[in-house]
């Protein structure tokens, strides 16, 4: 079961979002029972959709990431807003690495991915809109899920209180509809090094569900936050569907209890019909805050 968890974690981090919207981890095997794996996340404030079908392979077995070929690549992907239905298009995913000159590189992703993509001009992803995945590999398998997308972007008040000469302490706040339950994910960001690159401010628990009565929530990292050539911090707010909360906090704690003998089992929160992921959705606010 964890080979199977750390399988979609792996997919999850390693394509979708933001400057990354997630950290980088080690490829790792994975258990061969033949399971589909499904990965994508929708939002208006994307300029294109992506979905990833994943195959799981066999304990000892290496995958060619290079050439994708653990990724399914001649399925059929429709994707609904319950007037429309579209079928994506399978290709490289059009971010990638790019050479900056005179030593810089820029890249979004540290593997070349293969994916199923529309673009979102085509879409149209909307606020409060319910999307519909259909999927039928050429072995006559069929998988769907649906997710809604939220409604109302949520903007945080970033603070950065100076601890030493070049160290702050990093606090984000914002107001929560207490009368509903919502969903956050929070993110944040400097730049480092050459053009275009960035750095992730390591957040943990970074995930957050509104409570009945709270209509504040607040967020202070252990850790400080450094300046030196780069004076600001990019913050990303996220008002997520339920689907993607819950996946996403249950596939940071089932990776967070990995190889604790007192831990209790994980299950990995799925919304797939007939497979394994997530299908889910997103809007975001975003801040930059200077020391």
């Amino acid at each position: 079961m964890k080979n199977i968890i750390k399988s979609i974690l792996f997919i999850l981090i390693s394509l979708f979002l933001l400057p990354s919207c997630g950290d980088f981890l080690e490829d790792v095997d994975v258990k061969g029972d033949n399971e589909i794996a499904v990965v994508g996340f929708i939002s208006p404030d994307d300029s294109l959709v992506q979905v990833a079908l994943y195959r799981a392979i066999g304990i000892g077995q290496e995958r060619n990431e290079e050439e994708g070929e653990d990724y399914i690549q001649n399925a059929v992907v429709r994707i609904s807003d319950g007037q429309n239905s579209y079928v994506m298009n399978y290709g490289k995913n059009p971010y990638g690495f790019e050479d900056l000159g005179n030593g810089y590189f820029n890249y979004s992703f540290e593997k070349p991915q293969f994916t199923y993509q529309i673009e979102n001009s085509i879409l149209n992803v909307s606020e409060g809109k319910t999307y519909t995945l259909e999927i039928e590999t050429d072995k006559g398998e069929k998988l769907s899920a649906k997710c809604t997308v939220p409604v109302g972007k949520v903007t945080p008040i970033v603070n950065l209180t100076k601890f030493n000469e070049q160290e702050y302490n990093y606090e984000a706040q914002w107001e929560d509809n207490f009368n509903t339950t919502n969903y956050y994910r929070l993110e944040a960001y400097q730049p480092s090094g050459g053009t275009g690159q960035t750095r992730t401010l390591y957040f943990e628990n970074n995930y957050f569900k509104s409570q009945e009565g709270r209509n504040t929530i607040t967020y202070k990292p252990e850790d400080k936050i450094y300046f030196y050539d780069y004076p600001y911090v990019t913050t990303y707010l996220m008002k997520t569907d339920e689907n993607y909360y819950r996946y996403h906090k249950s596939v940071e704690d089932a990776y967070n209890n990995e190889g604790n003998p007192f831990g209790e089992p994980i299950i990995i929160h799925s919304n797939i019909k007939n497979g394994i992921g997530c299908f889910g959705a997103y809007i975001i606010a975003k801040v930059i805050t200077r020391n």
